[in-house]
């Protein structure tokens, strides 16, 4: 046992301080503010790489989620009125990933709005300058938006934890050789 007038015992009190330092400076409310600050880049990166339609509704959508501590989801709450995900059809595409075509299910034609004005149909539209009618339509290729952005949030997350880290031992003093 070592006593505290021994000459092993400062190194080691000195020790002790410094890791309680360091818990302080790892403290699960401070990786929490780490976490916040890489979801919200995050979400920032999926708003400037998310196509902008009409009035940039589905890039207003994302939001941030805290379900608990040091951990978020980032979802996109953006719906059609018909309650169809957007958001699901922009990153996986539609009719087998814009390989095959998309038939009407219930009317004999498709209706294809080609101004914002004519999303719902009315009277006094004109066919060919507010709307298309079609038997079939191409489907649309995938964009992938979040696939692309899961390795750039992981390489994130893993940053702030590497530069967390380092700041704590920094102030320290622990060398990290």
């Amino acid at each position: 046992m070592i006593s505290d007038s021994s000459p092993i015992a400062a190194p080691t009190q000195t020790l002790r301080q410094k890791l309680t330092f360091l818990l302080g400076l790892l403290s699960p409310q401070k990786l929490d503010n780490m976490v916040e600050v890489v979801a919200e880049q995050t979400k920032t990166s999926l708003v400037e790489h998310t196509p902008k339609r009409f009035f940039g509704q589905l890039r207003n959508g994302w939001k941030v989620q805290k379900p608990e501590s040091q951990v978020r989801v980032i979802v996109n709450d953006r719906t059609a009125e018909n309650g169809a995900p957007i958001m699901l059809f922009v990153e996986e595409g539609t009719a087998n990933n814009g390989a095959g075509y998309i038939y009407p299910k219930q009317k004999k034609f498709l209706y294809i709005p080609l101004k914002a004005s004519a999303v719902k149909w009315h009277a006094g539209l004109k066919a060919g300058v507010d709307y298309l009618l079609r038997l079939r339509v191409k489907g649309q290729k995938g964009q992938g938006v979040v696939a692309h952005e899961r390795p750039r949030a992981e390489l994130r997350l893993k940053d702030g934890y590497k530069g967390m880290i380092r700041h704590a031992l920094d102030l320290a003093g622990v060398g990290r050789g």
